[in-house]
């Protein structure tokens, strides 16, 4: 089920199920910053691994990458996450939330890619 922030927003990453408290409590202590983005990180790639499973995709379209990081960013603030965690992470710049690949963008064509090599 995805978290109601996301659908509203119109982003198909699905971030229910994730500890957000024990997210928020480890970014709230800036001694543990790499551990935050570890799991920022880990959140996300999730959430994309999910995306791809169901849809081949490779992440979000460039049309709702920032749709979504807006959507996440704002459901990881309501759950107790500090905007300096996110901003310090680099949600966004080295946290996306789409991929592309040479010009890849889905599944398919990166395993079609690994078979001819």
């Amino acid at each position: 089920m995805l978290s109601f922030s996301l659908i509203k927003a119109g982003c198909p990453l699905n971030i229910s199920g994730s500890n957000f408290t024990h997210a928020a409590t480890i970014c709230s202590d800036t001694e543990s910053r790499a551990s935050c983005c570890r799991y920022i990180n880990a959140l996300i790639a999730v959430s994309i691994a999910r995306y791809a499973n169901t849809g081949n995709n490779l992440g979000v379209s460039p049309e709702l990458s920032d749709i979504c990081l807006q959507a996440i960013s704002q459901t990881l603030e309501t759950h107790g996450m500090t905007k300096n965690a996110t901003a310090f992470c680099g949600f966004g710049t080295r946290i996306p939330v789409n991929y592309e690949c040479l010009g890849i963008k889905t599944v398919d064509k990166v395993r079609d890619v690994v078979k001819s090599v």
